[in-house]
Formats: C-alpha cells, sequence, structure tokens
C-alpha cells in the first residue's frame, strides 16, 4: 500500500468516528409509538383506517427519516417540528400504502433516523385486521321438529380474523352457546355449515355473532320448534235414531304422542256434504291430549266424517263413520228384465235369463239387503239391486230383508219362470210344378213350456201346428242337397203337405210362442206352371256347323260361339261355363285329367269363347259349353 493511500483511509476512519460520536448522543433517545388517525394507541387496527406512526429524540441538523416494512421503503412523508431540544414527528401511512404494501396480519415497521451514512432505528409490531361484516345465515325451513338434527349455515363476508359463535335464547333463556370459528386468518369470506337440534317447542331466537378486535357485527333469526304428531285417534260413535230434524254429535279424538304433546295443533273437519272447517285445535287438553268435534248433520244417512290433524311439520288423518239412521217402513221389491217380453204376464220371466230386483222403502236409511228365494238365503248386497238367473222352471217367491244397524223390515215378492221357445225353422222342397203338393218342414230346437205353433201358408190358408217330435225319417222330406245347421233328427220337427192352386211365389211362415217367447221363421215356395227346359244348344266355330270336326292353325285365334235357348218361365239368370279337354291314346275321352287350364289370355264372354294363337299346342280337341238356367229361387236347369 503507499503512503498516500495508507493516509486517506487513516483520515477517513477519523472523520467516521468524529461524526459518529456527534451524532449518536443527539439519536439516543430515539422513542416510536404508533396509533389510528385520531392518535389513539390500540392492539389493533382496522385495515381499512390509516396510522400514525409517531416518534421524537434530540435535535439534530440534517436528520431524514425512513419508514421501512420487511426493508422495503413505504414511501411515506413525515410532518417535524422542534420542542426545545427535541424534534418530534409523524408519518401518515394512508389505507392504500397499508392495503398495498403492508397487508392484514402482526406486521413488523422499522423507523430508519441517521445523519449522513450514519442513524439508529426503532422497530415496532401492529396488529392490521379485516373487519367484519354481512353475517349471513341460511335455514331449510323456519319451522322444525324437535328432537330432530337440522342444518343452519353461517357466512360472513369479511373478517381477518375472524371468530363466529351462535346463540340459542329460548323465553329470554340462553338454551344453547356453539362456537364455530375461533380466531381464524387468512379467510375474508366463509360459509360453514353447523347441525343444531332443538329439544324444546316453541319460539326460538338464534343470534349470530361475528367479530374481532376492531368489529362486531350480529345477526338474529326468530325459528319455531314443534312437537310432531305422530297418531290420532277417534272414538266409535253408536247408532242415531234420525227423528227428523238436525243432529249435532260430539266426536271425541286422542291426539299422541302425551309426552311431549303435540305443539301448535290444528284440527280439519269434513263432515261428507261439501262442508269442511279448519281452526286451532286449542280444545286439546295437553295433559291427556283429548278434545272432541262437534259436527251438525241435517239429515239421516252414513256420514264419513274425515278428520285431520296437523301442525306445519306433521300431518295425521283418520275418519270416522256416523250412522244416522231412520226407521226402514214399507219395503217394496220390483222385479224386471233385460228382454223385451211383448204384452205377455210381466210376473213371468224366460228360464235362460237373469231377472234384477229392485227394492225400495217409503222410509228409513239401508245399509244391506239379504236376498231369499224360497227361503234359502241366496245372497248380501249393500244397496238394493240384485239380478238373479233361477235354475229351474217353477213359481219363486223372493224375499228383501232391509237392515241397518237399528231396524230391520222385509218385503217379497213372487215370479215364474217357463222355458222359452227357441231355434225355429221352417223349409219346402220347391219349386214344384202346378199339379204337386208341396212338402213344408218346421225345425224347433225347444220348445219351451206350453208352446202353440201355427203355419200361414201364404195363399189365405193357415193351421194349427201339434205334435212336434224328433224322429230319424225327418231328412226324406227335404229337398235333395239342402244344407242345414243342424242334424234334422236332432230337432223336433212337424211335416205339413199343402196344394197351392195357382202359379206363383208364396210366402209361408211358421209362428211358435208361449208366455215368455215369440218367435216366427219363413220360407219362399215357388210354384211353376211348367218345368224349366233349354231345348236348344249348338256350338259353331264360324267356319263349321260342328258335322265335322274343324281345323284351325296355331297362327290363328280360335272363335267359338255358343246357339242357345232357354224355355223357363221362372228364370232369373243364364250362366254359361266353356271347357277345353285334349285327347290323346292314355285320354281318348273328356275327363278331369285331360281338362286344359284356360291362361289368362283366353277369354269367355258369355256365348262366346276367345282363345288367342299359339295358345293350343298341336292336336285334337273337345270344346263342352255348361249353360245352367236359374230360376228366381230355388230351382235350375241345365243342359
Amino acid at each position: 500500500m503507499s503512503g498516500f493511500s495508507l493516509q486517506c483511509l487513516i483520515e477517513a476512519q477519523k472523520l467516521e468516528e468524529t461524526l459518529l460520536h456527534k451524532v449518536s448522543p443527539l439519536l439516543e433517545r430515539l422513542y416510536c409509538r404508533v396509533t389510528d388517525k385520531g392518535g389513539q394507541t390500540k392492539s389493533s387496527f382496522p385495515i381499512d383506517d390509516g396510522l400514525l406512526f409517531h416518534y421524537h429524540h434530540k435535535f439534530a441538523d440534517n436528520v431524514k427519516h425512513i419508514l421501512l416494512h420487511n426493508e422495503n421503503d413505504l414511501n411515506v412523508s413525515a410532518t417535524a417540528s422542534q420542542n426545545d431540544d427535541l424534534l418530534e414527528g409523524t408519518l401518515s401511512i394512508s389505507q392504500e400504502v397499508i392495503r398495498s404494501s403492508i397487508g392484514p396480519g402482526r406486521k413488523s415497521l422499522t423507523l430508519l433516523a441517521f445523519v449522513y451514512d450514519l442513524g439508529v432505528q426503532c422497530t415496532l409490531e401492529v396488529d392490521l385486521q379485516e373487519t367484519v361484516g354481512n353475517i349471513s345465515a341460511h335455514l331449510n325451513s323456519s319451522v322444525v321438529a324437535t328432537n330432530v338434527t337440522f342444518d343452519l349455515t353461517v357466512g360472513s363476508n369479511g373478517g381477518d380474523p375472524i371468530s363466529l359463535n351462535l346463540t340459542v335464547w329460548t323465553a329470554g333463556e340462553k338454551v344453547l352457546e356453539r362456537t364455530i370459528v375461533e380466531h381464524q386468518r387468512g379467510r375474508k369470506d366463509i360459509s360453514l355449515t353447523t347441525a343444531l337440534e332443538l329439544t324444546l317447542a316453541g319460539l326460538h331466537r338464534i343470534v349470530i355473532m361475528g367479530w374481532n378486535d376492531v368489529s362486531f357485527e350480529s345477526l338474529e333469526l326468530n325459528m319455531t320448534a314443534q312437537n310432531p304428531i305422530l297418531g290420532l285417534e277417534v272414538d266409535t260413535i253408536a247408532p242415531i235414531i234420525w227423528e227428523g230434524s238436525p243432529v249435532s254429535v260430539n266426536i271425541s279424538v286422542h291426539v299422541h304422542p302425551l309426552h311431549p304433546p303435540p305443539s301448535d295443533v290444528f284440527i280439519s273437519v269434513d263432515s261428507g256434504d261439501g262442508l269442511r272447517t279448519t281452526a286451532k285445535a286449542d280444545w286439546v287438553d295437553q295433559m291427556t291430549g283429548e278434545g272432541q268435534v262437534e259436527v251438525l248433520f241435517t239429515d239421516h244417512g252414513i256420514h264419513t266424517v274425515d278428520i285431520s290433524v296437523f301442525n306445519e311439520i306433521s300431518k295425521v288423518s283418520t275418519s270416522v263413520d256416523i250412522h244416522i239412521l231412520q226407521e226402514i217402513t214399507d219395503v217394496q221389491v220390483e222385479h224386471y228384465s233385460g228382454i223385451s217380453l211383448g204384452p205377455y204376464d210381466v210376473h213371468t220371466y224366460p228360464l235362460e235369463y237373469p231377472v234384477s230386483f229392485n227394492c225400495s222403502v217409503s222410509e228409513g236409511t239401508v245399509q244391506w239387503v239379504t236376498w231369499e228365494v224360497n227361503n234359502d238365503t241366496i245372497a248380501n248386497t249393500t244397496t238394493c239391486r240384485w239380478s238373479y238367473t233361477f235354475p229351474f222352471v217353477g213359481i219363486f217367491t223372493i224375499d228383501a230383508t232391509v237392515t241397518n244397524m237399528i231396524f230391520t223390515e222385509k218385503g217379497s215378492t213372487t215370479v215364474e219362470t217357463l222355458e222359452s221357445v227357441a231355434d225355429v225353422l221352417l223349409v219346402n222342397n220347391g219349386p214344384l210344378m202346378l199339379d204337386q203338393n208341396v212338402t213344408l218342414v218346421l225345425f224347433v230346437g225347444r220348445l219351451g213350456t206350453d208352446p202353440s205353433f201355427r203355419i200361414t201358408f201364404g195363399d189365405g190358408q193357415s193351421t194349427p201346428i201339434s205334435n212336434l217330435t224328433k224322429f230319424d225319417e225327418t231328412a226324406e222330406y227335404l229337398k235333395p242337397g239342402l244344407l242345414l245347421p243342424f242334424d234334422p233328427a236332432e230337432q223336433y220337427s212337424a211335416i205339413l203337405s199343402h196344394h197351392y192352386e195357382v202359379e206363383g211365389n208364396y210366402i209361408a211362415m211358421a209362428y211358435g210362442w208361449n208366455l215368455v217367447s215369440s218367435l216366427s221363421t219363413l220360407t219362399e215356395v215357388t210354384i211353376n206352371l211348367k218345368p224349366c227346359e233349354i231345348p236348344y244348344l249348338h256350338i259353331s266355330s264360324g267356319v263349321s256347323n260342328l258335322t265335322m270336326a274343324p281345323t284351325f292353325l296355331r297362327t290363328h285365334p280360335v272363335i267359338l260361339h255358343a246357339d242357345v235357348s232357354v224355355d223357363c218361365q221362372g228364370s232369373g239368370s243364364t250362366t254359361y261355363r266353356w271347357r277345353l279337354f285334349k285327347l290323346d291314346e292314355v285320354f281318348p275321352y273328356p275327363s278331369i285329367a285331360n281338362e286344359v287350364q284356360f291362361a289368362g289370355d283366353v277369354e269367355t264372354r258369355l256365348v262366346e269363347c276367345y282363345i288367342p294363337k299359339y295358345t293350343l299346342e298341336y292336336g285334337d280337341y273337345v270344346v263342352e259349353i255348361t249353360v245352367t238356367s236359374l230360376m228366381r229361387r230355388d230351382g235350375f236347369c241345365s243342359a
């Protein structure tokens, strides 16, 4: 080291020692404190208010002050004044500086006082807190059941640190206190759910408090706890005799449980006539759970009363039948059938159908009806209607015993059942010639009880029919080929013969009836003056009169024509059927085996048959036409 450098170092060290010796006494009495803007010293400060940092020390020239947080200059201005030999000053820390550079929590602030490059410092710790605000609470319902857990959600939109607790007050007494959070830091917004349970019924006041050292907020909620209704019983009411004037009935009810008794109970009564009343059940004895409901009835009958007791958390319902009964008098029993019987005795019915009965009373309340047939109980009903199919023919006495819980009365009627006539059919063997007798056959499936039968022939003559019986020879009197829906031998039948004097068509009608049924059947009889004939029928081909077999070319169509005459007074229509047969050594004569089936192009128009070219193969063929003349009804002739 050179002599010059060493000399400089020695001089600088002497200067520093001199300055320190001079400055230290001036700053050795540095004193600091922090207050709010009003000058009040506190243990904690709101973060949203400004702070004042106070200091004083002995006066010295050229003294500078810097306020630091975490070794960072907060750049706050200072105001100072000299008081004798002291220098007093204040640094104002704004809300913006606190929020942007310091933040909430316990923070250290350091004041540095120095002259030139030499100085002293003081450090203070301050507690900055977010204020508590907007306490909130949420319940799913303002009414809860006692001894049942429910959730309460509590929240706050501010507060760091924050403490939350709640208290429950009932009738001026604190029944519950709970801490939700205690001195929690680091969260400005909070939402927590806590489970509560209230054991006493009534109105409760819930107070929720949130606080820290710089603020306090509270919120109150009112909620109701009710003891639930668990059961309801109604006393049975004995039957009451109706005497023609309105009846007031007291119905005893029992509400459960007794311990603890249900609270805030309402009752709803529906008397069944469209009237419903609802009122608070103050009349229910809290010790016994019993009370009475008064219901007014203006008519006799069986009245169903619906009773419900409820509060805001529970409901129980039941019903009771009130029997207000009138004496039963003058029971009448009527009977009728669903079928039309015509002008016959209304007390007589066909055995095959049910008979309906209806009872009525002049006065009285009907609850049950017992139906008896010839003193045998057949059915019990709750209405005055009944239907019954009798098992056999006979005369029956039907008793209807009408009862209620107090009175009984009986009514009777008599009916007779008969078997009805069923399944009648009349046929004939026509058409016939004028000189022939017509045979008519009447079939009856069931004769019925005491039946009568008669036939009118359509020509002004009629006769009663008797002695219907079953016999095997009936089929011999029928027209050949007649199809019937039954076996003739299994039906009752009567065979009649009749001669018509004039040709024509006649309607023959047969009747069968008894007291409970009436049936009729008809058949049309055709009488011809002469038989139906086809005297002339000839097939021609246009090139031959068929005295010899014509010859055709395959390259030309075959056209056939039938010349026919029909002599039939009763003819209704005539039909034509063309057939073609190919002859060979195996089948030299027409038969089903060698019949040619016409293709779709072959056309038959009544008396003409058109066969397109190339339809037939080479060979010999026989052409046949069948002409059928249908008479206007049952007869026909054919050639």
